[in-house]
């Protein structure tokens, strides 16, 4: 496989598939206010026009960040099955309710707004701060595989994604 071309390529299985590489890359902020930050940034590099997300600063699981972002903004449709398994609900009382269900999904947060009973969520965001383990367990359970891959000393430098594409 190319990883330089820029569109999703078919893979074999049941129905239409997808693949998609995202790539992490490390570095340091030399903005003004900024100067000496950790950044972190994920590159879909399949996607066209490619689609990039990073954070700064440090202090929390930062890779666990950038590939919830990539989730959040890119399978919201597969999220939105998955949202009664939300950990945090926003949006039908005042504050948030966190849930005591033992199989819901830490950092998926659910939002509710409207007057419709029973409220349908509409929307569905993914907290990677509280770490790589937890949002690819979600991204799992929304039907996407997941395989890491690491340089010569281990570290993450990305993740080959498959899944349908219904």
């Amino acid at each position: 496989m190319e990883y330089g071309t820029r569109r999703a390529k078919p893979i074999g299985g049941q129905g239409m598939s997808t693949e998609t590489y995202l790539r992490i890359g490390h570095g340091t902020s030399r903005g003004r206010d900024t100067y000496g930050y950790n950044i972190v940034s994920l590159t879909d590099e399949m996607s066209w026009p490619t689609r990039r997300f990073r954070c700064m600063g440090g202090g929390y699981d930062m890779i666990g960040t950038v590939l919830a972002e990539w989730m959040t903004e890119t399978h919201q449709d597969k999220l939105l099955p998955l949202a009664d398994r939300a950990y945090y609900v926003s949006g039908t009382e005042p504050g948030v309710t966190v849930s005591d269900d033992p199989d819901a999904f830490y950092g998926m947060w659910r939002y509710e707004y409207g007057n419709a009973v029973p409220i349908a969520p509409i929307r569905v965001a993914l907290d990677g701060g509280c770490g790589v383990e937890s949002i690819q367990r979600i991204i799992k359970a929304a039907g996407l595989a997941l395989t890491r891959t690491h340089d010569k000393r281990g570290n993450t430098t990305g993740w080959l994604v498959a899944g349908d594409e219904s």
